[in-house]
């Protein structure tokens, strides 16, 4: 099985997560008048928070991007790939995929990132610190010809925004701290002004 059937399969399950290609969205368009007891919220757009190749260590490059949503939560995935087309033959950090979302809710947000499916054999992974206001944290092994590869996925919420960032390479050159620093990356992005 290649590692890029691997990678598409999960943005398949994100695009069904939430659901047909659709024009931009901005959150503003459907979030209701502030109130005094309005819970915090974010107003940057899912493509705004997603991580760009610039978050990336030389080498990659942007193999894919999309503009999903589903009513009232727009969604953006990006990936990245190492190494051009012949990615079995990649050694350490191979590919990482980025799905993002922004509802008029936090609790709209988190019932999109729980929708985002991940592979049988993912087994949950304890974090060494959280991230945003929810995290969780999955690990599972993914077999190209001779070559295993380790996959560590993150999903996490802050505020009405979050997502899903998921990073693949050989293992013992890949851990769940290269997933971590990009989410990193994007909570920075959800709180900025």
């Amino acid at each position: 099985m290649r590692l890029a059937y691997a990678a598409c399969a999960l943005l398949v399950l994100l695009g069904t997560a939430c659901g047909p290609a659709a024009g931009r969205t901005t959150p503003s368009a459907t979030k209701p008048p502030a109130s005094p007891t309005a819970e915090p919220t974010t107003e940057q757009t899912a493509e705004a928070i997603a991580l760009r190749l610039s978050d990336l260590p030389p080498g990659f490059e942007r193999e894919s991007a999309e503009r999903r949503s589903a009513p009232g939560v727009p969604a953006y995935s990006v990936s990245f790939r190492r190494g051009g087309k012949a990615s079995t033959e990649v050694r350490g950090l191979a590919q990482v995929v980025c799905a993002t979302v922004v509802a008029p809710s936090s609790l709209g947000a988190q019932a999109a990132i729980d929708q985002i499916h991940l592979p049988a054999n993912a087994r949950s992974t304890a974090l060494d610190e959280p991230l945003g206001d929810r995290s969780s944290a999955f690990a599972w092994e993914l077999h190209a010809g001779t070559l295993v590869f380790q996959a560590y996925a993150v999903k996490f919420r802050k505020l009405n925004a979050g997502g899903m960032v998921m990073v693949v390479g050989t293992g013992g050159d890949v851990a769940l701290s290269d997933a971590t620093s990009l989410v990193k990356t994007i909570l920075e992005r959800i709180t900025a002004d």
